[in-house]
């Protein structure tokens, strides 16, 4: 089953997300296009959504589309190490979780700063990174 995860590729706090994820995914299961990327562009018409305005994490899993704290409690769920401990935002009332996670989008740049290109992985990950 295909696990893609679409992430902003100029956002440091992003970035070092990808990163973390990275590390924790001893299976390899995940996949990752910068949502500037041409591949989340395709993925984005291929799954009708709207590009514009999108302030959020993304994961396409089994034909599905998950958002938000929906996405990063499944996304946690799969992971070793201390961001397993994320996966307990699917018992947290979703419009509840989902309001904290919109306030912290909303700030992410003035807090963590942003780059003016997407990040390049490193070696060893390039072909989980979807061009």
């Amino acid at each position: 089953m295909r696990r893609i995860i679409i992430f902003d590729g100029v956002c440091n706090f992003c970035n070092q997300t990808v990163n973390t994820i990275l590390k924790h995914d001893k299976a390899g299961m995940y996949q990752f296009a910068p949502i500037q990327s041409v591949a989340a562009t395709e993925l984005f018409q291929e799954f009708g959504l709207d590009q514009k305005g999108l302030s959020t994490v993304i994961l396409i899993e089994g034909g599905h589309v998950f958002i938000k704290t929906t996405a990063v409690s499944k996304i946690s769920a799969n992971l070793s190490g201390w961001p397993y401990l994320f996966s307990i935002l699917k018992y947290i009332p979703k419009p509840l979780a989902d309001l904290f996670y919109d306030a912290f989008a909303k700030y992410r740049y003035q807090l963590f700063g942003k780059q003016l290109n997407c990040i390049v992985p490193e070696r060893s990950y390039r072909d989980r990174f979807l061009a």
